[in-house]
């Protein structure tokens, strides 16, 4: 028999189908690799919100109230985020070299902030160790009416126990904003985001299973609990 003798009807059937099961098989492989990867990214990213928000509620507890969205100087100016509040709570040992009663930017500061290796703010990253410097954080307020801080004052509606299912934090994969500079996100920015096809985490005040993802519904913003 001829070893080049073109194959008959029914063995070029059955290495057909092996051929596309053996395709499928891979795609289906990595499809199950790629949500593999974006669900370790996502729990990542809520280790890191769930973090924050605990550090919030450390400061809440010896406060008796969280920090107002920004610190400001005696003539009502930003100098702070509240990320540089609660930095003792998150066993952030270069705070003792920093200046609060300046700007987050003032020579001497900035100073400080370059000196600090990049991967010490981690913390503020959203699913992997920051590695731009200046460090960037991907961690920000909400200000709006979904926000458990007031847009006009800044300043806390209540405790976190008091409004438990308001919005804390979210987390966005592209940010340019530094750790402590006074700057976080407004609802109409973060729908441009959403719409943008960015997908955006959130975390609430106090609720055991409050996080989850960021949707636009009817043109509002939408708040899916996972």
């Amino acid at each position: 028999m001829n070893a080049f003798a073109k194959p008959s009807g029914l063995r070029l059937i059955v290495l057909t189908v092996l051929l596309v099961s053996a395709g499928c098989v891979l795609v289906f492989g990595a499809f199950l690799v790629r949500r593999a990867q974006r669900e370790a990214r996502r729990s990542n990213a809520y280790g890191r919100l769930c973090q924050m928000r605990l550090a919030l509620q450390n400061y809440e507890q010896q406060y008796g109230a969280l920090p107002p969205v920004c610190l400001r100087d005696n003539e009502g100016k930003p100098i702070h985020s509240w990320r540089a509040l609660i930095l003792p709570y998150l066993d952030f040992e270069s705070i003792k070299r920093l200046d609060l009663s300046q700007s987050w930017n003032s020579d001497y500061n900035r100073k400080v902030i370059d000196s600090i290796p990049v991967g010490e703010w981690t913390w503020f990253a959203r699913d992997r160790p920051l590695d731009q410097s200046p460090a960037r954080t991907h961690i920000l307020a909400l200000l709006g009416p979904s926000s458990i801080w007031d847009v006009t004052t800044g300043l806390p509606k209540g405790r976190t126990h008091e409004r438990a299912n308001t919005i804390l934090l979210i987390s966005v994969p592209e940010s340019s904003i530094e750790p402590l500079q006074p700057s976080d996100i407004t609802e109409d920015e973060l729908c441009k985001m959403v719409e943008d096809g960015h997908e955006i985490l959130f975390i609430m005040a106090d609720a055991p299973n409050g996080y989850g993802i960021v949707t636009i519904e009817g043109g509002a913003l939408a708040f899916h609990n996972w």
